[in-house]
């Protein structure tokens, strides 16, 4: 139980002089108990002896209340901190520096078009692609139903294959490339499956080596001269001829169906880019770093909101239609879909209607610690000007009647070589919490760290003497029977008495 203290009281209600023993976890104090006097005086909480050794009874009750209202003030102020720091409070800094050089950002940009119609033809899938083009997402009665119905499932279509091999063939896809004014090598464009087919990137860093620039404008940056080859479009869920374009940092999807730029033929598209770095250091775990839990792009990508939500949308493919969906490098796959078939003709009304179907994907994608984005500003100019038409034959040997049907240029470059860093950090942590504590203690009740002290020592000594020592009862009481005996012993030496006393106290 917890111990009982009362002050001053008769000898009949627990004075020095009414001689009864008092067992562990009761205490009734007298004005002459030593210690606890000893602590009234000397504490650093300030009121404590004015409401126990104050000159009346009156002035005492009022030093109680005040005790007692700043305590609780004081206790009101440290609650309403602690749940301020329950909350993770942050704060967000954005500052601007001056970059001398710059990594250029990854490029991945496509035809809209993912498969070529001489090479569906040269394979009788005319029929098959048709019926998808019928049925596609974009017709608002879709249902998976009516589409296996309408789809040729006796026609064996192997879409991994058939994207690959059916894909616009760089040579005749890209015209031209240049950056910083230098032809492009090989090693720096690769094939990459996305979900608008075969795709090209530029600067992937898959050659060990990551493109700089040191300068800003056209000059400085990619510029493409591309055919989107219309003549060899098929029917098709889309209805859009030209290309898409997405920008986006190395180690990351760049999505261009979700996240693209779609440049028309006949245009010149300008893309200049500003570069912001997102750094959240704060522990409220609002941010991720791993891509442990991944069942596909584990190993291929860095973490991202866009990697994740890929990996949740292909995770959703693989569970509801039993196959892998053909964009996903086999390399990656883990070993809870491994033994699973890549998306043929069967499952690919499934597959379809996963791409209609509204939150299939329910998985919490939190933001990266640190990741990097590029703002995107596109303006555009009327492609090929008249005067160039000859020149750009030559280049391309695409008939001047069908160049403004064909070809786009496509320019991306940076603004300035600024970089905009926001910085999240705790607004608030444990070593601000004990220092409002401090001033919370210091103001209401003028204590610090040792008055909690004093007020523990002290504890902890009566608590030692009642249970296991000698109590100040004891002492007195011992001391006058020894006078008693002294005086009986006629030896008149109340000096050693009082030597005796001043020792054991």
């Amino acid at each position: 139980g917890s111990l009982n203290y009362k002050i001053g009281g008769s000898p009949m209600e627990g004075g020095s002089s009414s001689g009864r023993e008092l067992s562990c976890g009761e205490r009734v104090f007298s004005k002459d108990d030593r210690k606890f006097l000893k602590y009234v005086e000397s504490t650093t909480t300030h009121g404590v002896s004015h409401v126990f050794i104050g000159k009346s009874k009156i002035r005492r009750v009022f030093w109680l209340i005040i005790l007692l209202g700043a305590a609780g003030g004081c206790l009101y102020n440290i609650a309403n901190r602690i749940m301020y720091l329950a909350s993770s409070p942050t704060s967000t800094t954005i500052s601007m520096t001056r970059k001398k050089t710059l990594p250029f950002p990854e490029v991945t940009f496509c035809n809209l078009n993912f498969v070529r119609r001489s090479y569906v033809e040269e394979r009788n899938l005319t029929d098959v692609f048709r019926s998808l083009a019928i049925i596609a997402p974009l017709n608002p009665s879709f249902n998976q139903t009516s589409c296996n119905q309408n789809v040729p499932m006796d026609v064996p279509v192997d879409f991994r294959t058939l994207m690959v091999d059916g894909r616009h063939l760089a040579e005749d896809f890209i015209v031209s490339c240049q950056y910083a004014g230098r032809q492009c090598t090989d090693d720096q464009i690769h094939p990459e499956i996305t979900e608008l087919g075969v795709c090209y990137t530029f600067n992937s860093g898959q050659n060990g080596q990551i493109l700089e620039t040191n300068g800003t404008g056209v000059r400085h940056g990619l510029q493409l001269l591309l055919n989107i080859q219309q003549d060899e479009y098929i029917s098709s869920p889309g209805l859009d001829a030209g290309v898409k374009i997405a920008v986006h940092s190395q180690g990351e999807p760049g999505q261009p169906d979700e996240n693209g730029i779609a440049v028309p033929p006949g245009r010149n598209a300008f893309i200049s880019l500003r570069q912001r770095v997102t750094t959240d250091k704060s522990s409220r775990g609002m941010c991720k770093d791993t891509t442990d839990d991944f069942n596909f792009l584990r190993s291929f990508y860095n973490y991202s909101v866009s990697a994740c939500l890929a990996d949740c949308f292909l995770t959703s493919i693989a569970e509801r239609c039993r196959c892998i969906e053909t964009s996903v490098p086999r390399e990656t796959v883990t070993s809870r879909f491994a033994g699973l078939n890549d998306c043929g003709i069967s499952e690919i009304c499934c597959v379809i209607e996963e791409f209609v179907i509204p939150g299939v994907c329910t998985v919490d994608c939190p933001p990266a610690c640190n990741y990097t984005t590029y703002t995107t500003s596109v303006s555009y100019s009327a492609f090929p000007a008249r005067y160039q038409l000859e020149a750009i034959y030559n280049l391309s040997g695409t008939d001047a009647d069908d160049l403004q049907e064909n070809l786009l240029s496509l320019n991306v470059y940076f603004e300035d070589l600024n970089v905009e860093r926001e910085v999240t950090e705790n607004a608030y942590d444990v070593v601000a919490l004990l220092s409002d504590i401090g001033g919370q203690m210091g103001l209401f009740l003028g204590a610090s760290i040792i008055s909690i002290m004093e007020f523990v020592m002290w504890l902890l000594d009566e608590m030692k003497d009642r249970c296991f020592g000698v109590s100040d009862r004891k002492i007195d009481h011992w001391i006058k029977e020894t006078e008693k005996e002294l005086q009986m012993a006629s030896l008149p030496e109340p000096s050693k008495v009082k030597k005796v006393s001043e020792a054991v106290t």
